[in-house]
């Protein structure tokens, strides 16, 4: 028998149930528009996954995120506010160099107390306001810092900070796509420092902090899958997409549950990675397929560690640290999880999540988890005073994590959008769009929804 056919000249098919097509899907649903989700695997949320490994509750992908008006709308609608638990802004953050765990500047301020940096390199970032504009569109994070804030700067503060973001390389990744603020106020002010100021100065309140919730991240994308319904549908893989030939846009081959069927649509919305988004858009346009599958990406190993809280008498309480590449270790850098928030871990245990690899190391994902655990045990002893080796609760590996915004980005961007206007109903949203944080995803993918809405 040949696969039914479901055919709707309204419906909208969303294809990736991460938080990107999830947000995406319901601000559809919640529009009155027809739609559908579709997720291969068997669960929600994409690399926004939460388990409880023993005593210690471990984030898999991202560790907490930051409020924005669009994500926070979100966590009232699903009645998720009562959840949420907010880390203390006061906290420090840390950056371990040359041997001692030192406080990461946080303000203009500061940079002048830090001992991260020399006096020559206090008063070289001192010199910043007189340094010249770039002509350039696009520089290269570390190039931009070096020019701005001297060799220090861009080593000890800007390489780990992208390090720990991105699991990148600052002498590739774009300034203006990872640092967009800061290149504007170069442009405005003709000085970051200005920037910096005037920017406090119209915003005074408390600095935004890390949140997540009571049960972990998970209960995020699990609310929202809730709130879809039936317009969610997981464990369905889609094979391919082509042009339809009737009332509808798009021709959808999908199976489930060793069922194929056919989904006709007027929209669809690739909302997966961006290599699998070049597969799906294969049968639509060549050249858009050729563009999604020139961005990299980081691998990364993710590395959860637990001690008794006796075996580190001196912990110091905080977000975690930051490890500069010129420190020459493997780890990027670690997260004190248990630290961070409440109900991580009992009273007597303290739980970590390092990140290894990144685009300076590839080869660390080669590493046995026993080998990797060894070597966050190590740094560990080293940075906290740890005795002895950690208990490793368990390690996720991802050969491709973090979309790389490299210098060209911009202009990748520029030409991946406009093979994409030139197929009609086609939408993309993701993480390597709009910026790799939660609340960036949620707010690229709303409005990508509204788009579709208004049409």
């Amino acid at each position: 028998m040949p696969p039914a056919v479901i055919a709707s000249a309204s419906l909208t098919v969303v294809i990736g149930g991460g938080i990107s097509g999830l947000a995406c899907a319901y601000e559809l649903k919640k529009r009155g528009r027809p739609v559908l989700l579709l997720e291969q695997s068997g669960q929600w949320g994409g690399v926004i996954r939460t388990q409880q490994v023993e005593d210690c509750l471990v984030e898999e992908g991202p560790q907490s995120f930051q409020s924005s008006a669009d994500l926070d709308a979100l966590i009232d609608e699903l009645g998720l506010g009562g959840d949420l638990l907010r880390a203390d802004p006061r906290a420090p953050r840390f950056i371990w160099f040359c041997g001692k765990l030192r406080p990461a500047p946080l303000g203009p301020g500061a940079l002048l107390a830090t001992s991260v940096l020399s006096w020559g390199g206090k008063l070289r970032l001192l010199r910043e306001p007189l340094v010249a504009r770039s002509a350039e569109r696009e520089e290269s994070a570390a190039a931009f810092f070096r020019r701005r804030f001297g060799t220090e700067a861009a080593e000890r503060l800007a390489e780990p900070f992208l390090s720990g973001v991105y699991a990148g390389d600052a002498e590739r990744l774009s300034l203006p796509a990872v640092f967009p603020e800061l290149a504007r106020w170069e442009t405005e002010h003709g000085s970051v420092l200005k920037g910096a100021f005037q920017s406090r100065k119209k915003s005074p309140g408390p600095r935004r902090t890390l949140r997540t919730f009571r049960g972990g991240l998970e209960q995020l994308p699990q609310a929202l899958a809730a709130r879809l319904g039936e317009a969610a549908r997981n464990g369905t893989q889609v094979h391919s997409i082509s042009p339809a030939t009737g009332g509808a846009r798009f021709r959808l081959e999908i199976e489930r549950t060793g069922q194929r069927e056919s989904l006709e649509a007027a929209n669809v919305v690739l909302a997966t990675p961006a290599w699998e988004a070049a597969r799906l858009a294969r049968g639509l346009s060549p050249r858009l397929e050729a563009r999604l599958e020139g961005l990299t990406f980081a691998p990364l190993a993710v590395v959860w560690v637990r001690y008794a809280r006796a075996k580190i008498p001196q912990f110091p309480s905080g977000f975690g640290f930051l490890v500069p590449r010129t420190e020459g270790e493997r780890v990027l850098g670690t997260v004190f999880s248990s630290a961070l928030f409440p109900g991580r871990a009992r009273e007597d245990a303290l739980c970590f999540t390092s990140f290894v690899g990144g685009v300076s190391h590839p080869e660390a994902l080669e590493r046995s988890d026993a080998e990797l655990g060894q070597e966050v045990s190590r740094l560990l002893g080293r940075t906290l005073g740890a005795q002895g080796d950690a208990q490793v609760l368990g390690v996720r590996r991802y050969e491709r994590s973090i979309p790389q915004y490299n210098v060209g980005y911009l202009g990748w961007r520029e030409a991946l959008l406009a093979e994409l206007k030139a197929v009609e109903g086609l939408h993309l949203t993701g993480n390597y769009l709009g910026g790799v944080a939660i609340a960036s995803c949620v707010e690229h993918a709303m409005a990508t929804a509204e788009r579709i809405a208004a049409n």
